[in-house]
């Protein structure tokens, strides 16, 4: 593979303060579909919670989809890349990665990790509707591409390879064991989550819980195609001798038996910790994700900060109320707006808000290259910042990421602000359009707090006053 030259910039990032703890989620050993046998006798409400058909179907509802969701392929998607120091990763690098040694330019925002042939697109359902599939392999596989791999399994069999190697190079291009499916009415700010999370294993496939990601289901797929039709509709190459049918020879709630291979229930993906993780709106933000292109517009679309964030579904919006997820500003700090939240809004909740701040202001940063971890691209925000050493950036922009670290603690604290966006709409203030009011700012109270922004730093200062540059 090449190591041409690739640029190494920054893009806008549009990200919630809520971090995806991986750890919290659902054990990938558990039941987490349900067959058409055990839904039977379930009330409405409860089976809204362990199907995923009937999910789907309130979701068509709620975001105002009249037409059938589509059936999708991961491969269909842009391959985000990953790069070690503005070059692409070569077979020396790649194995030192998997090793645990160096690290990368900008790392998966969901583990933190350096894992190469992660996909996403944007699924076409509606004007109103936006809907993004995401399809992982969470583990180091390969540097080829999809057509790399193809070519290699495909010289595999031309040499009567044994079944045993053309099985995983074949794994290899088709198997995943994470995936997303978010749709989000860009209007109401109604959302639907989709997931499967488990562990790829290609050395040992009995113990790998993974999915085939060359034909997906669509969630609302009650009448399952007879074998014949789904293996028609499976892409070049075929799945080889040994593969085993359930994998592909299934609707959006898995095969009968064994382990589940599609998608999980909507109880169990709110478990995983969806929405505390996407916590200011449906779409996260990453310098990883914001990679992925398509005709020169990003993929992964940015969230309206006075869109409310409506999950649909019982489980979500609980989800939601538990991670107390409220959206954040602080007064003037110096006389400056925040700086934090010039673009973008920041959130309250998730157990990873606080290690995902310190992310994006250039701490902690998980597998960092060399390049990642110099000024000024170790810290990417605020976006283009173009400071040249740490020491300028904390002292341009101390203030205002102590500030804004602290309303995110304690969002009642004198000097904060803070507003509900949902999760339904008896809990927000709409106005007219159907946006979040201007007046639905609360100023923090709690005197029993420190004061997030101390009232010196809240008075303006006159010019001739040293203060924190913009």
């Amino acid at each position: 593979m090449s190591t041409r030259r690739v640029r190494f910039t920054f893009i806008v990032v549009l990200v919630s303060l809520a971090g995806c703890h991986a750890a919290a989620r659902r054990d990938y050993r558990t039941q987490a579909h349900r067959p058409p046998e055990a839904l039977q006798g379930l009330d409405p409400a409860a089976r809204l919670e362990e199907d995923v058909v009937a999910y789907a179907e309130l979701c068509k509802k709620e975001l105002g989809i009249e037409e059938p969701l589509p059936d999708m392929s991961c491969l269909a998607g842009v391959e985000v890349p990953i790069t070690i120091n503005g070059q692409e990763v070569n077979e020396r690098d790649f194995r030192a990665l998997a090793e645990g040694r160096g690290g990368c330019d900008r790392s998966q925002w969901l583990d933190g990790k350096c894992w190469t042939y992660d996909f996403v697109q944007r699924v076409e359902i509606g004007d109103d509707v936006e809907a993004v599939l995401n399809c992982r392999q969470k583990l180091f596989t390969s540097i080829l591409s999809p057509e790399e791999r193809k070519l290699e399994y495909t010289k595999a069999v031309e040499r009567n390879a044994p079944s045993d190697e053309l099985l995983r190079l074949w794994r290899l291009i088709f198997e995943f064991d994470d995936l997303g499916l978010i749709l989000r009415n860009r209007r109401s700010g109604k959302t639907c989550f989709f997931t499967f999370f488990g562990k790829l294993d290609f050395e040992k496939p009995d113990p790998s819980y993974s999915f085939y990601g060359g034909w997906i289901p669509a969630p609302d797929q009650e009448t399952v195609a007879s074998r014949d039709e789904i293996f028609r509709r499976l892409p070049e190459p075929k799945p080889p001798e040994g593969y085993r049918e359930r994998m592909w020879n299934r609707g959006p709630r898995g095969a009968l038996g064994g382990r589940p291979n599609m998608f999980f229930t909507p109880k169990a993906t709110a478990e995983g910790q969806c929405v505390s993780c996407h916590a200011h709106g449906a779409f996260k933000h990453s310098p990883f994700i914001d990679q992925a292109f398509v005709d020169g517009v990003r993929v992964v679309p940015s969230n309206d900060r006075d869109v409310p964030y409506l999950p649909v579904g019982r489980p979500f919006q609980d989800s939601f109320r538990k991670a107390q997820i409220k959206e954040i500003d602080t007064e003037p700090v110096f006389g400056e707006a925040q700086t934090c939240t010039a673009c973008h809004g920041l959130t309250t909740g998730g157990e990873g808000a606080v290690k995902r701040l310190y992310w994006a202001i250039g701490e902690e940063i998980p597998q960092p290259s060399y390049v990642a971890r110099r000024f000024p691209f170790q810290a990417w925000m605020p976006l283009e910042h173009g400071i040249e050493s740490k020491d300028d950036y904390h002292r341009d922009l101390g203030p205002m990421i102590e500030a804004i670290r602290c309303c995110e603690k304690t969002p009642n604290a004198i000097g904060c602000r803070f507003r509900p966006i949902g999760p339904t709409e008896a809990d927000v203030k709409l106005d007219a359009h159907g946006r979040l009011s201007a007046d639905s700012w609360v100023r923090g109270s709690d005197a029993s707090a420190p004061d997030c922004v101390p009232a010196v730093a809240r008075e303006a200062l006159g010019p001739e006053a040293a203060r924190p540059r913009r």
